[in-house]
């Protein structure tokens, strides 16, 4: 058992002396359950065993691999495994929620160790300092702290609605595209669109070539566009032309993650001049028969990515499709008003979930805020 044998006038005290951290077997995957007690790895619950280790709730800190660093608190009788650390005894002096707030600010890149397989030790816990004003004050401040961050979690999880609500209106709509219980047409995606591949890098005489923004495979993500980073290339003049993106384009990535193929988003003309490089198709719909809005939803589907998988061609864990396949794509094809009406119902809901995505930066400031008003000289 711990032994409280630190003053409680000090400003600080060492981690070590108000918990134990272990780790504690490992069970295999093979071994874990569909139900029974919660068992908890590096990011969280990972599956269930008929047996549990800790009684309460714990600390764990997961002490292995890329998320190294990860705090979460365990269920009541829950099973630990050896990828987090846990930190057992928890002192009477200490109230869990504080301690799991001032280590989520603190961090741990002083005590990580290893470079290809980074690790947190017992020995390297044992160097850390927590403040540890007395027990009423640090349930004040946990308090406080655990309101800011249940406002923000839960907009998370309306965040995540609103994300299956893009998912399902389609299907609301128009039916499932795997069956076609619809009776919809359909048609060869190039039948109703223009299909073509990005711009390679061009090297040639100074006068012939110019230096424009495009669109690489970062930038478009399932449904998005990450503007964050965008690069220039040089081309030549007589390219641009061909290459340059029009509002209402849909972006779409040749390869990449199997379970990531066919990433596709509309372009909005967000960037001036701007063109795509040989790693994207771009898909110009004929806007008198599909919308691209609709189209883009599509390729995103469960329907669009498993025919994407089907005829992809993947080595070494990356698939990838081409110009035929692409332009083989089976389309259902609705008549274009209520393609447009489909478009007006996701705009709606994009338009709610951007609003939702600024009220969790501000929410998110605002937590980290507290986080620095009670730990920062900590």
């Amino acid at each position: 058992m711990i032994i409280d044998k630190f003053d409680m006038n000090r400003k600080k005290v060492l981690l070590t002396d108000i918990c134990r951290p272990r780790q504690w077997k490992t069970i295999a995957s093979a071994n874990l359950l569909s139900e029974g007690y919660p068992v908890y790895g590096a990011n969280g619950k990972i599956g269930y065993h008929k047996d549990y280790t800790h009684e309460e709730p714990t600390l764990l800190i997961t002490c292995r691999g890329a998320t190294c660093g990860t705090m979460n608190i365990s269920e009541p009788k829950s099973y630990v495994n050896g990828n987090a650390m846990a930190l057992d005894d928890l002192s009477s002096h200490a109230n869990i929620k504080y301690v799991f707030y001032f280590l989520v600010h603190r961090g741990f890149k002083d005590v990580i160790s290893g470079s290809a397989q980074p690790q947190i030790t017992g020995q390297g816990l044992s160097k850390i300092k927590i403040p540890l004003p007395d027990l009423p004050t640090q349930k004040h401040i946990a308090s406080i702290l655990d309101k800011a961050d249940a406002l923000r979690q839960q907009n998370r999880e309306l965040l995540n609605y609103y994300d299956e609500l893009l998912q399902s209106a389609f299907i609301e709509m128009f039916g499932d595209p795997v069956t076609n219980n619809g009776g919809w047409a359909v048609k060869k995606l190039d039948e109703i669109a223009e299909v073509v591949s990005g711009v390679a890098k061009n090297t040639g005489l100074a006068g012939d070539l110019i230096e424009v923004p495009y669109m690489r495979v970062a930038n478009v993500q399932d449904g998005t566009l990450d503007l964050r980073e965008i690069k220039t290339i040089r081309v030549f003049k007589r390219d641009y032309e061909k290459y340059q993106l029009k509002s209402g384009d849909v972006l779409m990535t040749e390869g990449g993650d199997p379970d990531k193929l066919g990433r596709a988003a509309i372009w909005g003309e967000e960037i001036p001049d701007c063109i795509h490089q040989n790693h994207i198709f771009r898909v110009r719909p004929n806007y008198q028969i599909a919308d691209s809005e609709f189209l883009c939803s599509q390729f995103g589907s469960i329907y669009g990515k498993k025919y994407f998988l089907r005829a992809a061609k993947q080595t070494t864990g990356i698939a990838s499709i081409n110009m035929t396949q692409l332009k083989n794509f089976p389309v259902l094809v609705p008549p274009i008003e209520m393609q447009k009406e489909f478009k007006d119902v996701m705009n709606k809901i994009r338009r709610q979930k951007d609003i939702l995505s600024s009220e969790i930066i501000e929410q998110d400031m605002l937590f980290n805020t507290l986080l620095a008003k009670y730990f920062i000289n900590n």
